[in-house]
């Protein structure tokens, strides 16, 4: 059997072709190149690969800069072997998570022992891919067939030997069946009979079982390996993020400390004496800062003697998830602030104020890293999402029999709802901080108010005219130019800018020039700033999205403009800009014409009357539909009558008295329907206190419908006018019939009505014109 497995692999290594040899030589020489460009150390790796990727330092480099954080630490003592090889596992464990496919990974001792060289070229080339496809910017490069690396040049310049041992190694790389099925799961019964079946009765099958349970037991094993592998890699994780957050924390108290310590506490024991700024003004700036600072520094007490005593089995859940609820104390200090800033800004301008200020800065320069004060209130807005961060890396890195996990799903659950309620006040207050920045590096005295709530900054960066350098900021609502001034730099401010122009961002339009570089401008103006920022080609498509944004999605049409013009309030107005307009018009062709889309009341009318046609052809139908259901209410009743009759000669009276029950339902029925005919066919009247009838006549979309039946030509003649709290009002026609319409209560109504009145006049006016 040994002799017929080598004569078979024999084969394969034959079956191997030179050009697949010549291809593999192309991919280690663009996998060299392209893990060169990454790390930026052209010409540095050796071209036996094997020799500069064995200590998998390199390999570790490599992958945390395609994934930041992907690593959890890089062992560089070259005395500690096994130390080294982790380096390798962490790489395997790393790249697998990433996406690379299980059938292309390498095994460690592919690479230490120099027996597999071609699977960490193959592995590398597909981790290549997988990270071009997900945006990696620098792609793997193809070596071209030609001149060193061409194939006669490649065979020509290895033994035969080299090619026997890169054929074998080749013969060994098989892609998998894409159309491989896992087969159904069967008993153990199930498959022992098969396999007796199988076995027939020459083979002892006891020994084969005992052969199934070893290669079982061998393949547990090989699982609990990997296991072992997966939990080192995940406990040196919880390891980088344990110290992580002690430290972070550390240098978060010691930032707000010192920030309590420089400015709160002179600020607040200056009260008692000479007060430099008032109480309001103090507790507006700092806010909670001093429970925030008691929180947090109970919080590293707790954490402290844990990192440092850190073991596999350390418990940190537990602390966050006691402190999760006093937590919420930030959420006051978030939605306090942006006062928090325009106050500081205020009091800038005191000049007590101003000096306190720039001798704590210069005085603390050392030890604060020269962070002004405004840098300091905005380090608590930043703090809880980056708990949530950081708990969710640990959570992730924590399996489930730990015994920390449990606590740490609730912390990072508890933390992550608190995180999501503080994390829009944050991108709020950031945002508001950029703009009291800018604010206050602007110097001129026409310069605008640039810190407003709703304004957002889209783009920023140096723009060039006429040879000289802006800096270019294009807001939600705005555009803003402005230039450079180191001589006018204040402290504690990395930059200082003197006001140029700002206007409206519906004025300015960001374009490309022929050349293809984007400019910004000022429509009507002669400036045309030329854009020098790095992103500059995302600027026109920001732009116009803000644009579009901006734009509403209904306009007004003229015909709206033109009818909200009439209909103003002041009725006089209207009608004599209406007048004037006609008197031209007539003057110019002879007769009034009415402009396209311009509300006139010729135009009204018409609408009137499609109005009116429509309601008639609406109490037409439904008068239709009525009738119909009386017809067949009718009928029924007659046909319930007649089975009355027959029932009553076979004298089944609980039928009789059940028919009559229906009749009398039924004829309820038809009375309402009638009720609804008649009112439908004719108005209804009712009396007036009087004693003469009134007739309820609805009115044509509520204004100018002729109030009389008997002379709708005529204008009727207003009689008694109900008072302006009742809804009706009462007007008599020149027949003498009061009649009840709803009242126009307000000046669009008066209006309309007035020019439905007078629709006889311009009827009239223009029928003599037309003749």
């Amino acid at each position: 059997m040994k002799r017929d497995e080598s004569v078979h692999f024999a084969n394969a290594v034959k079956a191997v072709p030179d050009k697949r040899v010549c291809d593999y030589i192309r991919t280690q020489r663009s996998v060299k190149e392209w893990i060169e460009q990454v790390l930026q150390i052209q010409g540095k790796l050796e071209d036996d690969l094997h020799v500069s990727l064995k200590s998998g330092v390199i390999l570790c480099h490599l992958m945390l800069e395609i994934e930041d954080r992907s690593i959890p630490n890089i062992q560089t003592d070259q005395t500690k072997e096994f130390k080294l090889k982790e380096n390798v596992l962490f790489f395997l464990e790393a790249i697998r998570e990433y996406g690379v496919p299980r059938h292309r990974l390498f095994m460690t001792q592919d690479l230490w022992d120099n027996t597999g060289i071609v699977n960490v070229v193959s592995c590398l080339s597909t981790l290549a891919d997988v990270a071009g496809k997900k945006g990696f910017p620098i792609k793997l490069e193809p070596i071209p067939e030609e001149g060193d690396y061409s194939d006669a040049a490649i065979l020509k310049r290895l033994s035969k030997d080299q090619i026997k041992d890169l054929k074998t190694q080749l013969s060994r790389i098989k892609e998998p069946k894409l159309n491989a099925s896992a087969r159904p799961k069967v008993s153990a019964v199930i498959l022992r009979k098969k396999m007796e079946l199988l076995a027939g009765n020459n083979v002892d099958f006891q020994k084969v079982e005992r052969g199934f349970c070893r290669f079982q037991a061998v393949f547990r094993g090989h699982r609990a390996r990997l296991m072992v592998k997966k939990r080192r890699r995940d406990q040196a994780y919880r390891d980088n993020v344990a110290r992580e957050i002690l430290s972070t924390e550390d240098g978060y108290v010691k930032s707000i400390g010192m920030c309590v310590r420089f400015y709160y506490t002179p600020l607040k024991e200056a009260l008692k004496k000479k007060p430099i700024i008032d109480q309001e003004n103090l507790n507006n700036i700092f806010s909670d800062i001093e429970m925030i600072l008691n929180l947090n520094t109970k919080l590293l007490t707790d954490l402290s003697p844990i990192v440092k005593n850190w073991s596999p089995r350390a418990r940190l859940g537990k602390i966050f998830l006691n402190i999760a609820d006093f937590l919420k104390i930030y959420s006051k200090y978030i939605s306090n602030f942006n006062n928090s800033l325009e106050t500081l800004e205020k009091c800038k301008k005191k000049p007590n104020f101003e000096k306190f200020l720039f001798d704590v800065f210069n005085d603390s320069k050392a030890e604060t890293n020269s962070l002004d004060l405004s840098s300091f209130l905005i380090m608590p807005i930043q703090r809880v999402p980056r708990y949530n961060l950081l708990l969710k890396d640990l959570m992730k890195h924590t399996w489930a029999e730990h015994p920390d996990y449990d606590d740490l799903c609730k912390a990072t659950a508890k933390i992550a709802d608190i995180g999501q309620l503080l994390n829009e006040k944050k991108r709020e207050a950031e945002d508001y901080s950029t703009l009291m920045r800018l604010q206050s590096s602007l110097h001129g005295s026409k310069a605008p108010r640039i810190a407003e709530l709703n304004r957002k900054m889209l783009r920023h960066g140096e723009v060039e005219w006429q040879g000289k350098t802006y800096m270019c900021y294009i807001f939600n609502d705005i555009v803003l130019i402005a230039k450079p001034e180191p001589k006018l730099l204040k402290f504690g401010h990395s930059e200082s800018y003197n006001y140029k122009q700002h206007f409206s961002l519906s004025e300015a339009d960001v374009f490309k020039n022929e050349e293809g570089k984007v400019q910004v401008r000022r429509n009507g103006k002669p400036e045309v700033y030329t854009v020098k920022a790095p992103d500059a080609k995302s600027w026109e498509t920001d732009f116009n999205a803000q644009v579009k944004k901006s734009t509403p999605s209904t306009p007004q049409t003229p015909s709206e403009k033109e009818h909200t013009h009439v209909a103003s309030p002041d009725l006089n107005g209207a009608m004599e800009e209406l007048n004037s307009r006609r008197r031209a018009q007539t003057s110019r062709t002879g007769a009034p014409r009415r402009a396209s889309g311009a509300f006139s009341p010729v135009s009204q009318r018409e609408d009137t009357k499609k109005e009116d046609l429509k309601k008639d052809s609406e109490a037409q139908t439904k008068l239709k539909k009525l009738e119909e259901e009386r017809a067949t209410i009718a009928t029924h009743i007659q046909q319930l009558e007649e089975g009355n009759e027959h029932k009553d000669k076979k004298k089944d009276k609980t039928i009789i008295a059940q028919n009559k029950a229906s009749i009398t339902h039924l004829k309820e029925e038809l009375k309402k329907l009638d009720d609804q005919i008649a009112e439908l066919k004719s108005p209804s009247v009712t009396p007036s206190p009087s004693g003469s009838p009134k007739v309820m006549t609805p009115s044509s979309s509520g204004i100018g419908s002729p109030l009389s039946h008997s002379d709708p030509d005529r204008r009727p003649s207003v009689g008694s006018v109900g008072s302006e709290d009742t809804d009706e009002e009462t007007v008599t026609s020149p027949g003498g019939t009061e009649i009840v319409k709803p009242r126009k209560k307000n000046a669009t109504m008066r209006i309309l009505g007035a020019l439905t009145i007078r629709k006889k006049v311009r009827d009239s006016v223009r029928e003599e014109n037309n003749e």
